[in-house]
């Protein structure tokens, strides 16, 4: 997908269920491609559940970005557990020359990777609320 916007978009699970992937969904076997886009606004939400991925929920496939914006998304679980405002990963996501800022989770404001591998080239990460990546570490060149 190049030259797009994916905006105000909404998952929500009721009752303690998983809200997963509000903007964008990568399932397990899948492959997505992203150039020169942005992701703005996209929220999910879980009330006493578990929500992932505001922006982007990558399920265990492949995700490669590049020149992309990941900003403003919201992961969001009163009484449960929020992950990856911006991005949620359990599978391989590489960004290149993109940025993910000023989004909101409990955990991984910006990113939270779950399992597999996030790879950031020449990625600004920052202003993520209350941190960039989650856990700690995980992710080499983010810090925060």
């Amino acid at each position: 997908m190049t030259s797009s916007t994916v905006t105000g978009n909404r998952a929500s699970a009721p009752d303690g269920g998983t809200a997963l992937s509000a903007g964008i969904h990568v399932a397990a076997s899948g492959n997505l491609t992203l150039g020169s886009t942005t992701v703005r606004g996209n929220t999910a939400t879980a009330p006493g559940g578990t929500a992932q991925g505001g922006g982007i929920g990558n399920a265990g496939g492949t995700l490669t970005a590049g020149q992309v914006n990941i900003g403003n998304n919201t992961a969001s679980a009163p009484g449960g557990t929020a992950q990856g405002g911006g991005l949620f990963s359990t599978g391989t996501s590489t960004l290149n020359q993109s940025a993910v800022i000023a989004n909101r989770a409990t955990d991984g404001g910006g990113i939270f990777e779950a399992a597999g591998t996030v790879t950031l080239n020449n990625t600004a990460v920052r202003a993520n609320t209350p941190n960039n990546c989650a856990p700690q570490a995980s992710i080499p060149t983010c810090t925060g």
